[in-house]
């Protein structure tokens, strides 16, 4: 797989009669229909983003920190990517996060899944950016990493890269026991449990110019995974992108309804 790297380590009746009836069409409802069954949706959980400090409103990321609280344990991750906790009860510790080079972090945001942090740290890297005219120049592109740690001991279970060597990774999202991923015309899915891939799709292009979209928060539904592409300065339409969870399988590519049907 190319793009995406698994890197592990080893959610009053009026009348007695009237209740009575109601009980029992409720017995009788609950032994046709388990309690599992008539739980409808999938269980998504948004991450939230991270308190910052004032150089990261100035973009000074070299002086950049970050926030957060779970539960009264209180975490915090450096400008360099060093994540720390220190416990409600004052126990303290400090990792560092995963990267390929010495980064600059400009923002994070985390969840909760299983008892575990999920966390999606963003960070400038040194790259070769080409111009409208096909020349390469020095610049720096922002890439993602999603790593999942146990939540006070911070021991590192995953970390998956969000998209290839595209820039502007996307905001992800957590549904039942996946996942998903997107930056700049990428899209993925990856296993919550042990942070493999299950499927990839490395350009995903509008129909009308073929130009890579840029994804906002995906949208889940109990079979599919829709992504919408942002709103921030296309041509009109807008497109969503619909995939069949768990298979990648692409069902359409169409413009984007005023209410959106799943």
């Amino acid at each position: 797989m190319t793009g995406m790297i698994s890197l592990r380590e080893p959610f009053l009746c009026t009348s007695a009669r009237k209740f009575v009836s109601m009980v029992a069409l409720n017995l009788a409802a609950a032994l046709v229909y388990p309690a599992s069954a008539q739980v409808k949706g999938p269980r998504v959980i948004q991450f939230k983003a991270a308190g910052v400090n004032d150089a990261v409103l100035r973009k000074d990321y070299r002086h950049a920190e970050f926030h957060f609280l779970i539960d009264g344990d209180e975490y915090t991750v450096s400008e360099t990517g060093d994540l720390s906790i220190k416990t409600k009860q004052g126990a303290a510790r400090t990792v560092r996060l995963d990267f390929p080079d010495p980064p600059l972090m400009t923002s994070i945001y985390y969840c909760v899944y299983d008892h575990d942090l999920l966390i999606t740290y963003y960070f400038l890297l040194d790259a070769l950016i080409q111009t409208p005219d096909g020349k390469n120049v020095k610049g720096k592109i922002e890439q993602a990493r999603t790593m999942r740690l146990n939540r006070r001991g911070l021991k590192r279970k995953w970390v998956v890269i969000n998209g290839g060597l595209s820039d502007s990774p996307g905001v992800p999202v957590l549904a039942d026991d996946s996942l998903y991923l997107t930056t700049v015309g990428f899209i993925a899915e990856v296993d919550l449990r042990k942070g493999y891939g299950l499927w990839q799709h490395d350009y995903v292009g509008r129909p009308d110019n073929h130009r890579p979209i840029i994804f906002a928060v995906p949208r889940v539904t109990d079979q599919y995974v829709f992504f919408d592409e942002a709103e921030i300065g296309q041509s009109r339409p807008l497109y969503t992108v619909q995939v069949r969870r768990g298979t990648g399988e692409i069902i359409q590519i169409k413009p984007i309804s005023k209410s959106p049907q799943h």
